[in-house]
């Protein structure tokens, strides 16, 4: 296995992605799409994608090293950048393959564009697809193509529904003096929970009637991309407006993948995620990989430790990162200028690090930041870990470091991911493989030796580093009564209430905790006449059940918790 020691090339490609060029908006004009300059911090809530992106991009001045590094940093496994299309447009880099969902989707929004009676103001296309398909590449190549037909923009993460909704309005009528005969506005919504989408089709309907819009008037376009375990499943239910993309390749796809190989110039090792995708992520193929890698780490080395903690939270959090901050703070390194910064950091990592690490741009934060180049290469990295190392250490390890834990960058970002590790369940009804009664890892670490008690320990070394976290206590005694401690559960779940005391769902376990207690009391009576004092018992546990209960049905859902549920109660 060779690995690649070329760091100032992935500087290089790490630092073209810190900029995107200014935005224009399209304007319909007798069937032709005119440029006009806007402020982009009028809609902040969205990032627009214009006819003429990328355009001010000054080709002359790229050396084939750019265009080479911004190629590399996509086929390694790096989220695509708009710079990625327009190179290809420009014939300046090989043409990026067009998977056949891009097709199917392709069609399902000529026929919605074209239709002759419209049926819906607004309308959606689906993608779900398999981690690390190419789904969302699939998502983002539609909105290139389709931005100088319709208006398109990606709705930025953790933006209030009322501000998307108004920005994507503003966006329509932008300098259109007939809100009847607007171009459509294409909206691309990645991995956002079904009631938000829910939320903000309502408020754009709500709209649509309080301007008096005609419902012939087609106005909205969601472009809904989410990852699933099961993607065919989830377009088998509605197969008109829905596409899956899979790590399966069909044999036209196999031909496009093998041809893309063998005109890729780089090492087979440095662009890994391509190859997988190109042998359909065969087993063999990573175990053998992963072998090869964990053979020559230095097991006690920070950058193996740090190894560990990425591959735990890729493997197990959509989406999930680790700042580079937050890994120089775990690493002992103390820089200050960003270049500088991000050179000492590459420097002090190993080459199997380098080999497994995605360096990236978070677009929330635009702080730089890491993750393992594909979540089935941190899966096996975690599988082949030698046996002094459960996933039940790692944890542990990581939410007890302090400089981790505690590290002012980026603090919110990493905590909610930790916060995920322990709260979000599996739910088969959002694409994952089967419903979870715990958080996958807590499921994971109840099958080690001593398992429920490591599981325990660990919650409630999350609950502390989490600042005392209501909901880590409520796992935490759900995980207690079912396995019958109900003295501890109590505890746990009154703890969470005394910290949301008007939370339905708090109240719901506490309830529980009751219920179950009651039944095990019931049916562990051996006595045919038990004592006065055994009969009070059970039914002062019942009576409080109950009055749990109770308080939970008359507590109304607040929307502060809506986020929470979205990982599972």
């Amino acid at each position: 296995m060779r690995c690649p020691s070329h760091v100032d090339a992935t500087i290089q490609s790490f630092q073209l992605l810190k900029k995107q060029p200014s935005r224009t908006l399209p304007v319909l004009n007798e069937g032709v799409c005119f440029l006009k300059s806007v402020d982009e911090d009028m809609m902040d809530s969205l990032e627009i994608i214009s006819p003429d992106q990328c355009n001010d991009t000054k080709l002359d001045l790229m050396d084939q090293d750019e265009v080479n590094n911004i190629e590399k940093y996509f086929y390694r496994g790096g989220k695509i950048n708009w710079i990625n299309f327009w190179l290809a447009d420009k014939q300046k880099c090989g043409e990026i393959i067009q998977r056949d969902a891009y097709k199917d989707a392709n069609k399902i929004l000529d026929n919605i564009t074209h239709r002759s009676n419209v049926i819906r103001s607004i309308e959606s296309v689906n993608i779900y697809h398999h981690p690390g398909s190419c789904g969302s590449t699939v998502a983002r190549q539609l909105l290139w193509s389709w931005r100088t037909k319709v208006r398109c923009a990606v709705v930025k993460p953790s933006k209030e529904i009322t501000t998307v909704c108004e920005h994507a309005v503003r966006l329509r009528e932008y300098e259109q003096r007939d809100k009847n005969n607007c171009v459509p506005v294409l909206l691309l919504l990645e991995d956002f929970n079904a009631d938000y989408i829910d939320d903000l089709r309502r408020e754009f309907y709500n709209v649509i009637a309080t301007k008096k819009i005609s419902p012939s008037a087609l106005c909205f376009i969601l472009l809904i991309c989410k990852r699933s375990h099961n993607p065919e499943r989830m377009c088998r239910a509605s197969p008109s407006q829905t596409v899956a993309v899979t790590h399966k390749l069909s044999n036209a796809e196999k031909a496009l993948f093998t041809k893309k190989l063998e005109q890729l110039q780089f090492e087979p090792d440095f662009i890994l995620t391509f190859v997988l995708m190109s042998k359909e992520f065969k087993r063999s193929y990573i175990e053998d990989f992963v072998k090869n890698l964990l053979d020559t780490v230095d097991h006690s080395s920070l950058t193996t430790r740090l190894m560990r903690f990425v591959a735990l939270l890729n493997w197990y959090v959509h989406d999930s990162y680790m700042s580079v901050s937050h890994c120089e703070a775990s690493l002992g390194i103390t820089t200050h200028v960003d270049r500088t910064q991000y050179h000492t950091f590459v420097e002090h990592l190993s080459d199997e690090a380098r080999l497994v690490f995605i360096h990236q741009r978070e677009s929330s934060t635009n702080m730089p930041s890491i993750r393992i180049i594909h979540p089935k290469v941190a899966e096996e990295i975690l599988n082949q870990l030698p046996t002094n190392m459960p996933q039940s250490a790692i944890t542990l390890d990581l939410i007890n470091d302090k400089q981790l834990i505690n590290h002012r960058f980026g603090r919110d970002e990493f905590l909610m991911f930790i916060r995920a590790l322990f709260i979000r369940r599996n739910k088969r009804s959002k694409g994952d493989p089967k419903d979870t009664a715990f958080s996958p890892l807590i499921e994971h670490v109840i099958t080690e030796r001593d398992g429920v008690q490591k599981a325990v320990d660990l919650m409630k070394a999350a609950y502390l580093a989490l600042r005392k976290d209501a909901f880590v206590a409520q796992q935490l005694a759900r995980l207690l009564y079912t396995n019958l401690r109900f003295e501890e559960a109590l505890q746990w779940a009154e703890e969470a209430k005394s910290l949301l005391p008007y939370d339905t769902f708090v109240l719901d376990t506490l309830g529980q905790v009751y219920k179950w207690w009651f039944y095990h009391l019931c049916d562990n009576l051996e006595e045919k006449e038990p004592a006065p004092e055994r009969v009070v018992e059970i039914i002062d546990t019942a009576v409080k059940g109950i009055s749990a209960f109770r308080a939970s049905e008359n507590t109304p859902k607040k929307e502060t918790v809506s986020t929470v549920r979205t990982m599972g109660k």
